[in-house]
């Protein structure tokens, strides 16, 4: 992106699109938020294997949030702070990464799961946000029910998986 932004090196291809148009460059960004995304479950996956406690995860999410949006700060402003741009590319993936991360953080079934360590759970964020919005408008009678013992559940909800 730093080539593309810088000129490109006077390749049309690899700079932005002006208008109405698609070039390289302006695929990186798309690319990086998906990878982002794919990224997301297999780290908390594996952060919950290991038994990190949801304190330390999320402190690292913040902390990593926070780094990345002080560096889009810090490469996007210049020496000039009365022109200090607030809001950039890396400001973006920290936002994103800070709120997508802690959605996900609990998408736990609840019921039966863990030797029913989750009891009071309803099926984890996607299926609260589900019923905040959709109410009744879901799947009565979830495959899960029988396994998790969990209230109204919708894999193809708002948020489905």
């Amino acid at each position: 992106m730093i080539f593309a932004n810088f000129g490109s090196g006077g390749y049309e291809f690899i700079d932005h699109a002006i208008w109405n148009g698609l070039h390289v460059a302006d695929l990186v960004f798309p690319c990086f938020v998906w990878i982002m995304g794919v990224c997301i479950p297999i780290s908390l996956t594996s952060s919950f294997k290991k038994d990190v406690s949801n304190k330390i995860i999320i402190k690292n999410v913040l902390k990593r949030s926070v780094k990345l949006f002080c560096l889009g700060i810090f490469l996007g402003s210049g020496s000039d702070l009365n022109y200090l741009r607030i809001f950039g590319v890396l400001q973006r993936f920290g936002v994103a990464y800070l709120v997508v991360t802690t959605i996900w953080g609990y998408m736990g079934p609840g019921g039966l799961h863990k030797n029913q360590a989750f009891s009071k759970c309803v099926g984890g964020a996607t299926s609260y946000i589900d019923g905040l919005i959709l109410g009744n408008h879901r799947y009565q009678n979830p495959t899960i029910y029988e396994v998790y013992e969990s209230k109204p559940f919708d894999p193809e909800g708002v948020l489905g998986k």
